[in-house]
């Protein structure tokens, strides 16, 4: 009975929020983010560039990622050969791979669904394995037996989830496609609206994509643009909307060297000269101008 609590207890409770996995309340510890959209919008791409990000610790187009973390990516589409070749492209535009290489597993090969006891039980297998800090699933569809309309079906698979996340400690990265109306979100039974804690919608934008999140344990950020680089298969920031969304933030005016360095601290640019170019993208687009050295927002 320890885990009901008397309202007494409940007014002086201070603990704070699990901690931060993706900053900014994209992922909390042994919470569940969700991440649709409709087909060929790179939903894939995004949670493996999350998976791998978060294995080296390291931020990347907004995504403040404070720390490395264990991950272990179930992949049950698109077969051993297309995603080993994504994969090592991701990785090598990254410098020390091996540095994060121990922290990351995963397999392709995944058949069986969660919601079966044969399933359950090579899930288990794998999380006393690996013990990982984030479990990434893709695509949902793979992952259960049942009726994706169904709230009775849904239900079982997401409290079965949820048992285990509890269990070993893990939150989840769960990939899933959108409906017919892209704009309702998720498709399928509101059983699966209702589970996540976090939740990314993609809708695709010319070289790149949109992101509209929905977070149940922090104000809801704006909408966010990403780039796709076809080179890397690397998501990055656009790089006009991030540098006033880092105005904005941080309160204009501000110095040039001061929105440099926020920008290589938050992980949003690379090299000292790719972020000086953001700027002056920023600033050719009319969105921000210079005054006595100090930079304006005129949106």
């Amino acid at each position: 009975m320890n885990e009901f609590w008397e309202f007494s207890k409940l007014m002086t409770d201070n603990s704070q929020p699990p901690p931060a996995i993706i900053g900014d309340g994209v992922l909390l510890k042994e919470c569940l983010l969700l991440i649709s959209g409709p087909p060929k919008v790179k939903k894939s791409f995004l949670a493996a560039n999350l998976a791998i990000s978060l294995a080296y610790g390291r931020s990347f187009a907004g995504f403040k990622i404070a720390a490395g973390q264990s991950v272990l990516l179930i992949s049950a589409e698109g077969g051993r050969a297309p995603n080993k070749k994504r994969l090592q492209q991701m990785w090598r535009s990254w410098p020390s791979p091996q540095i994060a290489s121990g922290r990351f597993h995963g397999t392709f090969a995944w058949t069986q669904p969660l919601d079966s006891q044969e399933g359950e039980t090579k899930l288990r297998e794998a999380l006393e394995c690996y013990r990982p800090d984030v479990l990434v699933l893709d695509p949902l569809v793979r992952f259960h037996q049942g009726e994706e309309n169904s709230a009775t079906d849904m239900g079982c698979f997401f409290r079965l989830l949820r048992e285990l996340m509890k269990e070993f400690h893990f939150a989840v990265i769960l990939i899933h496609h959108a409906g017919k109306n892209p704009e309702q979100g998720a498709r399928g039974s509101s059983a699966i609206q209702a589970e996540y804690d976090s939740a990314i919608q993609m809708k695709k934008d010319g070289d790149g994509a949109v992101l509209a999140f929905d977070l149940r344990h922090e104000d809801t950020p704006p909408n966010r643009r990403l780039r796709f680089n076809t080179t890397t298969l690397w998501f990055g920031s656009d790089n006009e909307g991030i540098v006033v969304q880092f105005v904005r933030e941080c309160g204009s005016p501000m110095t040039r060297k001061d929105l440099a360095e926020k920008l290589r601290t938050e992980g949003l640019a690379g090299s000292r000269s790719n972020v000086y170019k953001m700027i002056r993208e920023a600033e050719k687009a009319g969105l921000i101008v210079e005054r006595d050295q100090m930079i304006f927002l005129v949106m």
